[in-house]
């Protein structure tokens, strides 16, 4: 039988040699065998397929020496597997396909598997590269994608819930093996199937395939070629991956020096979080000055990536052109996804309809925090300093409410955190289950109570995320065996509840799009899947629903306090958008060129003073200070424009939603709790998961395109109360770049003193747990 072999890296082989080999009978993923130094190199006789191989090889350097080799290959009715690995030492020449001598660089262990040809066709072949037609050539990339993807999953879990050297080295590999993968498959399909004008494709001739629609194949290979930075040699993704890794670590691990009455303690971002949450809403001088040392602390620990970040852009911007799918830089890899030629173009649009109601509440803000703070250190004409909003980058506003609140004397504002601290984490799960199949959707899995991580661990990673890691059919998965889970280290607070009904709403989104062939499991776009949780939260968060379930009592409805409401989930959500859309807007930047990097910090200092009218609270060296990093998106690489996106697509959805519910008052008052009516409309929404486009799944359910009407819509009773209300303050939204600075630490005149507050000593880590509001 011949064997094609096919270099893992340019510094091993560049060229495709033939081999015999032996059959073996292990199937899946197997370790090498090996070839006889007499085996020669014969001549090629057929050419089926990319590289003439069905096979990913990677190998792994590892501390002693040895080598770790994973393959992949074709499998027959009786389960024989043909595979081979040839060795080549440092110095070693081989001859390409030209006659030409080539040095080897590197030991190298390189190893693949062959199938006869009439094996390898449709669904018993063991890879995309050798068959012919696209539909088998999608048929066989699903069956050995899924188990690639569920490997990551694990691999990658485990370094969440125990970040060590050991697990990030782990999810390294499994991470850099499934990049192989997809490159090369892509590398075939592209070969095989792209031509100048679209894609030489063909209908399944099986009436029951869902490859008989050709626009579906081609909407498929789309998502399948574009493997972006994965395009990568293999030794330079495992650089990409090691720079991403370290990132990571290093955002999950860094710490805080605190002082004043803190005795000199370390603390994490959790910690930090809590503490300036509380110190906002107390809003004494010496809150604004420790506010101040965390939000300097923190952003410092950001430092030290620069360099790493810098060469993680040059690899992440070479993978994507190298994936030749005409993208020019990373960012404009990202955008594709929403499938909007005019995407850029479009955000700014839609900043533009929502950026009056932020200014709206810009001013009201800063107005009523300069007679609090004084002039000094909040100026009533100029930028708000970045530390006061009880938020480490100023995206979430809701501990300032306590100086902001329209109407106090109309009571507290609706929270549940004193009725969640007599219910255990679990439970608070339950609640948000029992919510959906209130809806009419599907219920936890018993794989989601047993796996789940929703109590803090060491060294686990607390950013909340939730899972899917893919276990089923390839082509369609049954959601009830599949295997779904979510880490939140999680806290009684109204917050945190509120969050686990979001993460849970990204489970449902796992659920509903199973039946999907993988490559369609996925959101309609990426905001898609952040505006369905954050759906799901608007109306969780409504006072009726807290009182239904039993959170909430001695709640008086009224018109002021309605507004007080509507003020709260302002602070969070028009306080939210011009971080959700700078944060992006910046890498844009710094992906396509335009920002260098000796330009990091000053840019994202200028977009942010531009859009969010902020200023950091010290003074920060353009040469030293990489403030951007001090987000979790950034070192983590994750995309960010979603969550702006999210932020209007969920007023859209939830108005739809309250619609089908029957709901005719306030749109928001509306909760939709218990309406299947308002659950059918959402599974439309859900069930395509990427199989179509996001414009045709919105037209589907009456919503014409992105738009701001519906969250204007919503807080209408706020926008004329701020209308009326900033006939008090300077109404200009301020100037960028603004040079303005508050007084200096140490040296602003005294205004509040803490004696109408509680005292800033030390809180033990319950009560401040009470007050945690993460992101």
């Amino acid at each position: 039988m011949k064997l094609f072999v096919a270099a893992t890296s340019a510094s091993a082989v560049t060229a495709f040699q033939c081999y015999e080999c032996s059959d073996q009978t292990i199937n899946d993923v197997n370790p090498c065998g090996t070839i006889s130094e007499n085996d020669n190199p014969v001549t090629c006789e057929s050419d089926i397929g990319c590289f003439g191989t069905d096979v990913i090889a990677f190998s792994e350097n590892y501390s002693d020496g040895s080598l770790e080799i994973i393959t992949r290959g074709c499998v027959n009715n009786t389960e024989e597997v043909s595979q081979g690995c040839i060795y080549y030492k440092a110095g070693d020449t081989v001859t390409d396909e030209n006659g030409d001598e080539i040095t080897i660089e590197n030991d190298s262990e390189i190893c693949s598997m062959h199938c006869e040809e009439d094996l390898c066709n449709g669904m018993n072949a063991g890879g995309p590269c050798v068959v012919k037609e696209s539909y088998e050539f999608l048929n066989s990339w699903m069956v050995h994608m899924q188990p690639l993807y569920t490997a990551s999953a694990n691999a990658n879990w485990a370094n969440n819930i125990d970040i060590s050297d050991d697990n990030a080295a782990e999810a390294g590999r499994v991470d850099a093996e499934l990049a192989r993968w997809a490159t090369q498959t892509g590398s075939c399909g592209k070969a095989h199937f792209k031509t100048d004008k679209g894609y030489d494709i063909h209908a399944d001739p099986n009436e029951e395939s869902i490859w008989k629609n050709e626009l579906l194949q081609e909407r498929a290979l789309d998502m399948i070629l574009n493997v972006g930075p994965a395009a990568l040699e293999s030794e330079e993704f495992k650089t990409y991956n090691g720079l991403l890794q370290q990132m990571q670590a290093h955002y999950s691990t860094a710490k805080v020096l605190i002082e004043n009455d803190y005795s000199g303690d370390e603390v994490d971002l959790s910690q930090i979080e809590e503490i300036m949450y509380v110190d906002a809403g107390k809003g004494s001088d010496d809150n604004y000055e420790q506010m101040r040392h965390l939000w300097e602390g923190w952003h410092n620990t950001a430092n030290e990536q620069k360099a790493s970040y810098e060469q993680f852009v040059e690899l992440s911007n070479k993978g994507v052109v190298s994936s030749d799918m005409d993208h020019p830089d990373t960012g404009a890899y990202w955008r594709s996804w929403y499938e909007d030629d005019d995407f850029e173009a479009n955000m700014e649009s839609l900043w533009g309809e929502v950026s009056e109601i932020y200014e709206k509440l810009f001013v009201y803000v800063r107005g009523r925090m300069n007679a609090h703070y004084g002039e000094e250190r909040v100026a009533a004409k100029e930028p708000m300093p970045a530390h006061i909003f009880g938020n480490m980058w100023a995206q979430d506003w809701s501990a300032l409410y306590p100086f902001v609140v329209p109407h106090p004397e109309a009571g507290e504002r609706p929270d549940a955190t004193d009725a969640l601290s007599g219910k255990t984490e679990k439970q608070m799960f339950e609640m948000a289950d029992e919510f959906f199949q209130g809806l009419g959707l599907p219920a936890m899995t018993q794989t989601f109570w047993n796996e789940s991580v929703i109590e803090k661990q060491d060294n686990m990673v607390c950013h909340a995320s939730a899972w899917d890691f893919f276990v089923g059919d390839a082509m369609s998965a049954v959601e009830a065996e599949g295997d779904y889970r979510i880490k939140q280290c999680t806290v009684k607070t109204h917050s945190d509840f509120v969050t686990v009904h979001h993460e849970m709403g990204h489970i449902q989104y796992y659920q509903n799009y199973a039946a999907q062939p993988i490559v369609f499991r996925n959101g309609a776009n990426p905001g898609f899947h952040e505006a369905i949780g954050d759906t799901i939260a608007l109306s969780v968060n409504t006072p009726a629903h807290l009182t239904n379930v039993g959170l909430l009592s001695g709640y008086e409805e009224s018109k002021e306090a309605d507004l007080n409401y509507l003020m709260q989930t302002a602070l969070t959500k028009i306080g939210f958008l011009p971080f959700g859309y700078v944060t992006d807007l910046w890498r844009w930047k710094v992906f396509s060129g335009e920002t260098k990097p000796a330009d990091y910090q000053k840019s994202w200092t200028e977009l942010r003073n531009q859009y969010q009218g902020i200023v950091p609270p010290v003074e920060r060296d353009d040469g030293e200070n990489f403030d951007a990093a001090a987000k979790f998106h950034i070192p983590n690489n994750t995309p960010y424009i979603r969550y702006f996106v999210s932020h209007i697509l969920q007023f859209q959805f939830y108005e739809k939603m309250c619609e089908a519910a029957g709901w005719n008052e306030e749109l928001y008052k509306c909760t939709f709790a218990d309406s299947k009516e308002a659950g059918d409309l959402l599974k439309q929404i859900l069930e395509p998961g990427n199989s179509v486009d996001a414009n045709t799944i919105l037209e589907s359910v009456g919503i014409k395109k992105m738009s701001a009407d519906s969250l204007k819509k919503y807080f209408e009773p706020l926008i004329a109360y701020l209308d009326e209300a900033n006939k008090d303050y300077h109404k200009d939204f301020p100037s960028s770049p603004s040079k303005w600075m508050p007084c200096a630490a140490g040296k602003c005149p005294p205004k509040n003193d803490g004696s109408n507050h509680a005292t800033t000593t030390i809180l033990s880590s319950a009560l401040l747990a009470l007050f945690a509001l993460l992101w």
